[in-house]
């Protein structure tokens, strides 16, 4: 609970010092110009230009082969993506934000084999209603984000190989049993 407090203000205090821009009671979100910095800066040892940033209704969201191989970051955060590649070839990738694109049902049964550096994937208030086998595919995942799918009804058996997954979200999912397999990932 102090935690909690402690979290809040820093929060307030951030908000106050406009490092943080308050959306709601609940959200925070950086300042434009610091997001725009943010996304152009890369990690170290990282290659330039290879993050991707494609959001917002007007935008459909889809890269081509080359900026999905070179990609490390890709947020297609409330485009209008509809489809995603088959398989793409994208190694290297680390985060992929394809949150709040409702229109999005189906995700390929192999779009995941080549991103085995893959930490966070948020797929929350999307349209799928299963996640495919290549799943399994994402041993290096911490996060795995799925709030608000509402057709999502249960996850795959093999979401067991995801063992450094540390946060699952499946609030406001139609997901009323996880797979007995889940178990193993604890402790």
């Amino acid at each position: 609970l102090k935690a909690r407090g402690d979290g809040i203000y820093v929060l307030h205090k951030l908000t106050e010092l406009s490092l943080l821009e308050s959306c709601s009671e609940q959200y925070v979100k950086m300042p434009i110009l610091f997001r725009r910095f943010a996304i152009r800066t890369s990690f170290p040892g990282e290659e330039v230009g290879t993050s991707y940033v494609r959001s917002g209704p007007e935008i459909d969201g889809n890269l081509t082969d080359e900026e999905w191989e070179k990609a490390r970051r890709v947020s297609l955060i409330g485009s209008r993506l509809e489809k995603l590649p088959v398989s793409p070839i994208c190694e290297g990738i680390s985060t992929l934000f394809l949150q709040h694109n409702p229109n999005l049902r189906i995700i390929g049964e192999t779009f995941f084999t080549s991103m085995k550096k893959l930490r966070v994937l948020d797929l929350h208030s999307t349209g799928i209603q299963l996640l495919p086998p290549s799943i399994s595919s994402l041993t290096a995942l911490r996060s795995l984000y799925l709030n608000n799918c509402d057709g999502l009804t249960k996850l795959p058996p093999k979401i067991v190989k995801l063992t450094k997954l540390e946060v699952l979200d499946i609030r406001d999912t139609s997901i009323h049993f996880l797979p007995k397999e889940v178990s193993s990932l604890v402790g």
